[in-house]
């Protein structure tokens, strides 16, 4: 969290001394296309280390909660049905980005 935050301060401070709009959305263009690239990479890297019948654990409006995975789709969305809770026996679909950790103590 301090890289984040040194990162964030850093940008800010360089990006409050320009004042043409065509230079800001150019580098708002270029970060974008950085970041959404790394996004990518590590949601792939997320789904290599899964399998089907894994369990894992799913944040759901800030509740962590057991899936067992049925299927994993080439588009990188994961079906997975609840082992727990309100999600009981009910089959959802997700991205990665929702998988906290599996019962093994990965992701």
């Amino acid at each position: 969290m301090e890289t984040l935050n040194f990162l964030v301060k850093k940008i800010k401070s360089e990006v409050w001394k320009v004042n043409t709009l065509e230079f800001l959305l150019e580098f708002q263009m270029r970060v974008n296309e950085l970041i959404e690239k790394q996004v990518e990479r590590i949601r792939d890297e997320i789904i290599l280390e899964l399998s089907v019948d894994q369990i894992i654990d799913v944040n759901i409006d800030d509740e962590f909660l057991k899936f067992k995975i049925l299927k994993i789709t080439p588009s990188r969305r994961i079906h997975a049905r609840g082992l727990e809770g309100k999600y009981f026996n009910e089959v959802f679909t997700f991205p990665p980005d929702v998988i906290v950790i599996d019962s093994k103590g990965g992701i």
